[in-house]
């Protein structure tokens, strides 16, 4: 119906209403897109310290375990050197080796279960060194360098050396001042051996680009590298500065990101000083934050490109809202449309109501039935197979949930059939029964009708592919064969399912197998056609001659599927050029008894063949005259007197005559020629023969 009319106030409230929600919207806009952006920055930040936190918990765990163990490795050490002192209180005048071997028995099976075994060693009177836990090696390596440092050493500390010795082999001394003894032990010394530090350290490494080191803090602010994983031999006793090492003076834990003196990599350090005597000794786990944040990084990018498009689509948002709106309203007259047009249909399962717009019906020649009564209506429309199979493609559906697409013809109130293709899904409650069911139906009659033209017209091609006597063939890129047609079938003999395939190929004669193949090949790799001849093994058990040819077979985009080829029989052609050449040798040898001369001439009087025994008798040889006229090769007197028997003989005649030739080096020779028109040609056969002895006995019998 028609809209009032609105007054101009109206339209002014209107108009000042919808720049209202304008600037509403702008604003909501822009609120929105620096909220995307917030929360993008946020999160990428707050992302990025959940990383480093990690690393952070990562490394100080690492160096928390690494001191606890060595704390422990130093602690049974200094267990045993009590155990040891107390021992030469009370045993001041037994031997000096006796209860070292008595602790060392007793301290195996304890030192085999630290995480960081050692050998701990007592230094004797002259720098004599005893084995009280490990090898005797190991108290030979103590007496020679843990001297100088003993000296240097207070009581109630370790003293702490540099790495000796090679890395495979060496160690990293530590010694502890004795208390006054009758015995003159002096000291201990504990060996950490670096092979089995360097594999403790490498074991708790958890990444490739994590570095762990051990420590000795200096007096002088620096402290000295002992043990680094992984290894860089030439790295031990380098003394560093960073920022850890000042810490490290003052706190006995803490975590600091510095880039390393060793290798210019930013790593986030833990550090962890032991406690009591042991606190020269610093354990540091070094995490490579570049490593760690590489994950992080990789994500930036997709994160801002995402925040990006956020951004541009709450943008366009705002500005398509009105279009929205429209395009909503606009939906709406289409979906009825689509309601109207008869081809959506919805099934409410629970009450078994079916709805179809009545155009559906009406297009059918129906009147429109109730949804209660449209089910059956359908049924009735249907031949009774189809019933049968739509009713169950429904029932798979809504029981199984198989997929719903299902074709049936329906009878329209003029009484022809009609094809029509249905589709549909089922919606489901929370138990997963099927509720409500929403779908469309097509007409395909004229989809069907196409498709069985088609039919029809292969089949049609198939009839002419059969009613020639070609044998034809298709096969795929590969050259595997995958149709014959039956003209091939009745030449072998054979059923199909042994032709397609390679299996055809058993037919061909042996030494014919080895060219097939090369030519098929070469097709392939250079997608050209083929042609050649091969025998065939015939149904009748003989081989017949065939010859072949092929080419590549393109699709719609003129793209290669496969090749296509055909056989023809030529047993019957091959049999008539063996005939022939057994004819061309008979005439071979009628020439040879007979001594004539067989030339060829075409209209143009042009010698186009010859055959003959020998050059001799011949006006030139014959390489001289093959393509000359008559004109060109003999004197005029007899090229005029040939050229007048050639136009008798084209019109039919069979000329016999005599002429007189003189042969350069023998003089005249007597000839007789026959002359006659090649039928079905314009080429003329004319045959010689040197009758010059015979003349000579006539003319002397003439005289006699």
């Amino acid at each position: 119906m028609p809209t009032p009319a609105q007054s101009p106030s109206e339209l002014r409230n209107r108009s000042a209403t919808i720049q209202k929600k304008h600037g509403i919207l702008t604003a909501a806009t822009l609120g929105a897109i620096a909220l995307v952006l917030g929360a993008s920055a946020g999160f990428l930040w707050t992302e990025r310290q959940r990383v480093l936190d990690e690393t952070t918990e990562l490394a100080a765990r690492g160096a928390r375990r690494l001191a606890t163990d060595l704390q422990q490795s130093l602690t049974i050490a200094s267990i045993a050197i009590d155990q040891f002192n107390s021992r030469l209180q009370l045993a001041s005048s037994q031997p000096l080796d006796t209860p070292a071997a008595q602790m060392a028995q007793s301290q195996a099976e304890l030192l085999e279960a630290l995480p960081l075994p050692f050998g701990l060693t007592a230094i004797g009177p002259n720098d004599s060194a005893i084995s009280l836990i490990g090898s005797a090696e190991a108290a030979a390596d103590a007496q020679t360098r843990t001297q100088k440092l003993l000296e240097e050493t207070g009581q109630t500390r370790w003293g702490v050396g540099n790495t000796v010795g090679l890395p495979d082999n060496g160690m990293v001394p530590l010694v502890w001042r004795s208390e006054p003894n009758a015995q003159g032990i002096v000291g201990y010394a504990v060996g950490l051996r670096f092979d089995a530090l360097q594999q403790w350290l490498e074991e708790e490494r958890r990444n490739e680009g994590d570095r762990i080191s051990l420590f000795r803090m200096n007096t002088d602010g620096s402290a000295t590298l002992l043990a680094r994983a992984p290894r860089v031999s030439a790295e031990l006793g380098v003394n560093v500065t960073t920022a850890w090492v000042a810490r490290a003076a003052q706190d006995a834990t803490g975590v600091v990101d510095v880039i390393s003196q060793i290798d210019d990599v930013p790593r986030r350090v833990a550090y962890m000083r032991l406690s009591g005597p042991a606190n020269q000794l610093v354990l540091v786990y070094g995490a490579n934050t570049e490593t760690a944040l590489a994950v992080w990084s990789q994500r930036v990018p997709y994160l801002l490109g995402l925040s990006l498009l956020l951004t541009l689509g709450i943008g366009m948002a705002g500005w398509r809202l009105r279009r929205t709106l429209s395009a909503l309203s606009l939906s709406q007259q289409h979906f009825q449309l689509a309601l109207d047009s008869g081809n959506v249909w919805d099934w409410d399962i629970t009450s078994d109501r079916v709805r179809y717009a009545s155009a559906f019906l009406r297009n059918l020649g129906y009147q429109p039935v109730s949804p209660q009564e449209m089910a059956q209506a359908l049924y009735r429309m249907m031949s009774p197979d189809d019933v049968a199979r739509v009713q169950s493609a429904l029932r798979e559906h809504v029981v199984h949930g198989t997929r719903y697409d299902v074709s049936f013809q329906l009878r329209d109130a003029q009484g022809h059939l009609r094809w029509f293709e249905s589709q549909g899904h089922a919606f489901r409650d929370q138990q997963g029964r099927a509720t409500y069911m929403a779908g469309t139906t097509f007409e395909i009659t004229e989809r069907r009708a196409l498709a069985e033209s088609q039919r029809q017209t292969l089949q049609r091609l198939d009839t002419v592919a059969n009613a020639s006597p070609v044998l034809f063939w298709t096969a795929d890129l590969n050259g595997h064969v995958d149709w014959v047609n039956q003209r091939w079938l009745d030449f072998t003999g054979r059923p199909e399912a042994s032709e397609l395939g390679e299996g055809w190929m058993q037919g061909i004669h042996p030494a014919d197998l080895a060219k097939r193949r090369s030519a098929m090949q070469s097709a392939r790799e250079n997608l050209q056609p083929f042609s050649l001849e091969y025998r065939l093994l015939h149904h009748g058990g003989d081989f017949g001659w065939v010859m072949e040819q092929g080419l590549p077979r393109l699709d719609a985009d003129q793209q290669p599927v496969g090749f296509i080829g055909s056989c023809v029989d030529i047993s019957e052609l091959k049999r008539a050029e063996e005939a022939a050449r057994a004819r061309g040798a008979m005439l071979e040898s009628v020439f040879e008894v007979l001594h004539d001369r067989l030339f060829v001439i075409d209209k143009h009087n042009r010698f186009i063949h010859y055959h003959g025994l020998e050059d001799e008798g011949l006006y030139v040889p014959s390489e001289q005259f093959l393509g000359k006229t008559l004109a060109e090769v003999v004197p005029s007197d007899v090229s005029a007197a040939l050229e007048n028997q050639m136009q008798k003989a084209r019109l039919g005649q069979l000329c016999d005559f005599d002429y007189v030739l003189d042969l350069p080096g023998r003089g005249p020779r007597h000839f007789n020629a026959r002359l006659a028109r090649i039928p079905d040609s314009d080429h003329c056969m004319l045959l010689t023969r040197d009758i010059t002895e015979r003349e000579v006995m006539r003319h002397q019998q003439t005289r006699l």
